[in-house]
């Protein structure tokens, strides 16, 4: 696409000069026809050939897995590919779902010089993200066009929850968090199962104790030794409903709870535990079997919240029938009054008989700030009202749940991801996990 440059307007202006005198003299209008003649083919001649021309390359420097709400930055580079020097400016567009600060965009490149612009960007969402086109305007050979190009570059983020850990790449902030605590090996009481060494074998061991292919392979009798297993499983359950689309300071709860997620599967990294992660609401939409090396934003990455009531018994009986073995099971969801309230209480206390549950619960801090302002108004002692009661329900809840051995963890969204990890750590320490 091109549009007339100033180099244009000068001359129709030169050409409308010429009109005007054509009311004193004559002669002018002859030179007005002329003027416009070679105009018009000033113009044909000069589309053409910038019509022929190569376009100027572009390429854009941008990286896989972002963060939301973490600034970073891209590189666009521009290549005079032309056959001659150019002249113009570089754009983009910013998005909602990409907020970007651009540079100056001016460039004059001779031919085969390139230019580098950077691009900062903060995206404020979650989801696979398109930076957008490439913007170029420049002058055409002869000036009086300018050159617009667009460029759609098949170039995507993706955008995943905020993982400082993950970003600044430190993978000893859960580890000194479990020195701080003190956790070491314990000694525990029977005998092992999992298998821990091999030694030659003393008057009094168990002859169940011989290992057969390590006494024929050394031609002396050896015994294996055997210690407590420590490694354990945890199972991360995920309310995927319509509760989790509560923004709490600038992002939703689920997106809340898959940060928590992730950060958790790094500390059991850390541990050599075992995580398995499940996302239900009506159904259960995602399972994973426990693992040691779990990649939480490749599985839960493409999901989101529904508008639909969550079933917890259809968890309680998707987790019972693929899961009998006891497990530490983190739910992270939200609790209310009423029925579903009742029945995430009865699937909980059912599935706190096999596993050790814990429940995360993200409050909302503007809810306790409505509780306790003062009242000056008749919206305002509806509202104080319908906060107290709801604290009060979701507290009565929760004393029911801690009463069925069910753990209740709740905690604001600046503390959400240390509470959890910390909550871990402490079962870890004590042999419950």
């Amino acid at each position: 696409m091109s549009v007339p440059s100033k180099n244009f307007g000068m001359l129709v202006l030169v050409c409308l000069a010429f009109l005007v005198l054509g009311g004193w003299e004559p002669l002018a209008y002859r030179f007005f026809y002329g003027a416009i003649s070679v105009l018009l083919l000033l113009l044909v001649l000069d589309y053409a050939v910038t019509l022929r021309e190569r376009r100027p390359g572009v390429a854009r420097e941008i990286p896989d897995l972002w963060a939301v709400d973490y600034p970073g930055s891209y590189t666009v580079s521009i290549r005079n590919i032309v056959g001659r020097r150019i002249s113009g400016v570089f754009d983009e567009h910013s998005f909602s779902y990409l907020r970007k600060t651009l540079p100056p965009g001016e460039f004059t490149l001779d031919k085969g010089q390139a230019k580098r612009f950077t691009v900062r960007f903060t995206p404020p969402v979650r989801g696979r993200i398109s930076p957008g086109p490439v913007l170029l305007r420049y002058s055409s050979r002869l000036g009086f066009w300018l050159v617009a190009r667009r460029y759609n570059l098949a170039v995507e983020i993706k955008v995943y929850p905020h993982i400082s850990d993950y970003l600044a790449l430190d993978p000893f902030l859960h580890r000194q968090r479990a020195y701080t605590r003190g956790q070491h090996a314990i000694r525990m009481l029977g005998e092992g199962t999992e298998f821990d060494s091999l030694r030659d074998y003393q008057p009094g061991d168990d002859y169940a104790k011989v290992n057969w292919k390590a006494t024929a392979r050394t031609n002396r009798p050896i015994v294996s030794q055997h210690r407590a297993e420590r490694d354990r499983e945890i199972i991360a359950v995920i309310d995927g409903g319509r509760l989790m689309f509560a923004g709490i300071n600038g992002k939703s709860r689920f997106d809340r709870y898959l940060d928590a997620v992730a950060q958790l599967s790094y500390a059991l990294r850390l541990e050599n535990d075992r995580l398995g992660l499940l996302l239900f609401d009506r159904d259960v939409r995602f399972y994973r079997q426990p693992t040691r090396k779990p990649d939480v934003l490749a599985d839960l990455f493409p999901f989101y919240p529904r508008h639909i009531e969550c079933d917890f018994m259809q968890m309680y009986a998707f987790l019972s029938r693929r899961h009998p073995k006891r497990a530490l099971v983190f739910v992270f969801t939200e609790l209310t009054d009423g029925i579903t309230g009742q029945r995430a209480y009865t699937a909980l206390a059912s599935l706190a008989r096999r596993h050790q549950v814990v429940s995360i619960i993200l409050d909302e801090p503007r809810l306790y700030e409505t509780a306790v302002a003062p009242v000056g108004s008749e919206e305002q002692f509806f509202m104080h009202a319908a906060a107290v009661s709801h604290l009060k329900d979701k507290k009565t809840l929760c004393e029911r749940m801690r009463r069925a051995n069910i753990d209740v963890v709740r905690t604001y969204s600046d503390k959400l991801n240390a509470d959890v990890i910390n909550k871990y750590l402490e079962l870890k320490a004590r042999n419950l996990a």
